[in-house]
């Protein structure tokens, strides 16, 4: 289990492409490490990123070189918008920070390489200047390497709406039917996206979200691929796989069922979800009646659900009144983490 709890206002998180955007431009930041007795120190510091690593270049002693010897787990923050709104008492801001563990590189062949990384960061495209300073001061300085174990990005709310209404009228996206070599990853990827969600609203203490469990099982979503009437895609964006969802088609009373949909924790609050819904209305104009349903406690579902896509909750189900989906031997299993909503839309 990561011990990287998962962000908190998913809505404003960043994907770690995003991420890695505001690294590659970026040309300082904040290292943070554990310093003179346990007291945090955090050193301003220019880097380069390379390939999952940051790399920092330092004196041969002093207080940093001190810190990272004696603990290898370290931060490294960049602060990539800082836009005050006075009159409205906020920030519209967009950050990054990397978790990861620390350490003095060794190796000549290695620290060689990490110089050069920085030098044409800086510096670009004068080999021979480059050269000749190394020549001169490799010897004496240290070059850092931190490894990059987690990255988390977070922006303004104010910016994420922003952009959230250009993503849905630009983002476009293909729903290709799943491939028998996918399928593995397709199920990985649902139960990850809903493991999120549970995470969210719960938080990880809470019993839906015990390590080692899913929130949806293997079985479920088997069956739902493995349906009669069954139609499996993968959301394609960009040409990456970025979720999937599952239909159940009845040609001859035109109706259908949404059997599951699920967009990866780290494309979400980009209008992916409802292109996708979009996409398969037009796929599917012969269907005048859709029905999906979704947990009680899966607010982000049901927002999306009802003011995104245009249904309507219909039914509450619980033990005393559900659909014909649930055997009547069940009911007596039945328990308040099972309860769901009725969504249905009507097209006409």
């Amino acid at each position: 289990m990561s011990s990287f709890r998962p962000m908190r206002r998913h809505r404003q998180q960043l994907s770690d492409k995003e991420c890695v955007c505001i690294l590659e431009r970026a040309t300082s930041g904040t290292l943070a490490l554990l310093g003179d007795d346990d007291y945090p120190y955090a050193v301003p510091i220019s880097f380069v990123y390379h390939e999952g690593c940051l790399y920092f270049h330092s004196a041969v002693v002093g207080h940093k070189v001190d810190a990272i010897r004696r603990h290898d787990k370290a931060s490294f923050c960049v602060i990539d918008h800082d836009e005050v709104h006075g009159e409205r008492y906020t920030t519209f801001f967009r950050s990054v920070i990397a978790f990861g563990r620390i350490r003095i590189i060794e190796d000549e062949k290695e620290k060689l390489a990490a110089a050069r990384l920085l030098g044409n960061r800086y510096n670009p495209n004068q080999d021979e200047a480059l050269q000749k300073e190394m020549d001169k001061g490799l010897y004496r300085m240290l070059v850092i390497c931190l490894e990059v174990e987690h990255l988390t990005g977070k922006e303004a709310i104010e910016l994420t709406k922003e952009e959230w209404k250009n993503n849905i009228r630009d983002v476009k996206v293909s729903l290709i039917p799943l491939q028998e070599e996918d399928r593995e990853q397709f199920i990985l990827d649902n139960q990850r996206a809903f493991k999120y969600g549970a995470q969210e609203e719960f938080g990880m203490r809470d019993e839906r979200c015990k390590e080692g469990e899913e929130v949806i099982s293997r079985g479920t979503i088997e069956q739902s691929i493995d349906g009669e009437n069954a139609e499996t895609y993968r959301i394609v964006v960009n040409g990456e796989n970025v979720g999937g969802i599952v239909l159940s088609i009845d040609k001859v009373t035109q109706k259908g069922e949404l059997e599951l949909l699920f967009v990866n924790p780290d494309a979400h609050s980009k209008g992916i979800g409802q292109a996708a819904w979009k996409a398969v209305e037009q796929m599917h104009p012969e269907i005048h009646v859709w029905e999906t349903i979704t947990p009680y406690f899966e607010k982000r579902n049901i927002h999306f659900y009802v003011n995104r896509c245009g249904f309507h909750i219909v039914e509450f189900w619980n033990r005393h009144f559900h659909g014909p989906a649930i055997p009547e031997e069940e009911e007596g299993n039945w328990s308040e983490d099972d309860e769901m909503f009725l969504f249905r839309k009507i097209i006409d």
